[in-house]
């Protein structure tokens, strides 16, 4: 079987929720306006980074109303087309694609590195995220991820040692203004500048000691195998599969299968009736 971290995080939170997504590959279009503009910059980034394309200062037409309007207001073309890339770094690829097998059932782990480079005698992981709040959190955050812990097993299987870690690529999303005190002790209103957005993208080097990989590697594979075994031998052939129903509502939004998943449909069924709703994945393989 051929897995991926995303498919075995979505597992941890209900099996039949990621069994419907990542094997059946049904699932209603769109996204969350934060994912689909996380992919925009990813996707953007990349491009300029591989073939030197400036980014879009308007994204109307290449993405939703609400995620073009963000792309506006924080004006994210500026920090990507302002980046440039650290002398320092041997790039090895963009979007570069690893796997390896993890047990001895022939089970395959599959990643997609956003950047991977050769760096003061060390390989390195380049990831791109955007965020509002603190950078501190959000680089520990990166820094013990299932999916950096993994890709830098991933690389290691391929021969990518020494390994140095994560260098978070991490792009803030400013306002249009801030309201800054002022001598009369009222606040002021002060413009953000393109500057200001240009310096906002700041990269971050982060590490792990060899124990904590050895340790997140060991959850990670743990969780992995149980998911493979599931899916190949304990659950039924009519994609019935256990449900984490704490699940159905998260953040005060139902899941996508909570009509299927509570009798009100079927997953075939939806997508014979060609209404709309729902739409098959193109193929992982």
């Amino acid at each position: 079987m051929r897995c991926n971290i995303t498919m075995m995080k979505d597992w941890l939170k209900c099996p039949q929720m990621s069994y419907n997504q990542h094997v059946l590959r049904i699932a209603q279009p769109g996204v969350a306006p934060p994912l689909e503009l996380g992919a925009l910059f990813h996707e953007s980034i990349a491009e300029r980074i591989a073939h030197g394309t400036p980014a879009n200062e308007s994204m109307d037409g290449f993405a939703s109303e609400a995620v073009a309007g963000l792309w506006a207001k924080h004006r994210l073309w500026v920090p990507i087309n302002r980046f440039e890339v650290p002398p320092e770094w041997e790039l090895l690829g963009v979007e570069q694609a690893y796997e390896a097998g993890f047990n001895d059932d022939g089970d395959i782990l599959e990643g997609r590195l956003d950047l991977p480079i050769f760096h003061n005698g060390k390989y390195w992981s380049v990831q791109w995220k955007t965020y509002e709040g603190d950078i501190l959190e959000l680089c520990e955050q990166v820094r013990t991820s299932f999916h950096e812990v993994a890709y830098q097993w991933l690389c290691q299987c391929n021969g990518m040692t020494p390994w140095g870690g994560t260098i978070l690529g991490a792009c803030e999303k400013l306002p249009g203004y801030w309201m800054l005190p002022g001598h009369n002790g009222k606040k002021r209103r002060v413009d953000i500048t393109d500057e200001d957005r240009a310096q906002a993208f700041t990269l971050h080097y982060l590490t792990r000691s060899e124990e904590v990989q050895a340790s997140m590697w060991a959850d990670i594979q743990l969780h992995l195998d149980r998911m493979c075994y599931d899916w190949k031998t304990r659950f039924g052939s009519d994609g019935r599969k256990p449900r984490n129903y704490d699940q159905c509502r998260s953040f005060g939004r139902r899941c996508q299968y909570y009509g299927v998943c509570h009798g009100l449909g079927d997953v075939a069924d939806e997508m014979a009736s060609g209404n709309g709703t729902w739409v098959q994945l193109p193929s992982r393989y």
